[in-house]
């Protein structure tokens, strides 16, 4: 991971979104490499967190599983890869430039 500054953007771009088909398989990706990108915004409508199916593979090639809390979070750093185990209706995930 690598932060970013300075920390305001221009424009927004969706990584994921539960309905949409990645790698053929609708909301299931498989280290998807993610769009130039210098922050995440992550998005989480459930009441509950989801910390089982996000997986992101770093600039360095190292990997951690990530939780979403719910509500909006706003994280400037990069990643290289997402990988996500199964479909995750309440979770949508932005790129910001």
């Amino acid at each position: 991971m690598r932060t970013s500054n300075p920390p305001s953007y221009d424009k927004i771009f969706e990584i994921y979104n539960s309905t949409t088909t990645y790698n053929g398989g609708v909301g299931i990706m498989t280290a998807s490499v993610v769009g130039s990108h210098r922050g995440l915004l992550l998005v989480n409508t459930s009441t509950t967190t989801s910390n089982t199916a996000f997986t992101i593979t770093n600039i360095d090639g190292t990997t951690s599983a990530i939780a979403i809390a719910p509500g909006a979070t706003l994280l400037p750093l990069q990643i290289w890869k997402l990988t996500v185990a199964s479909a995750q209706g309440f979770i949508r995930i932005y790129g910001l430039v």
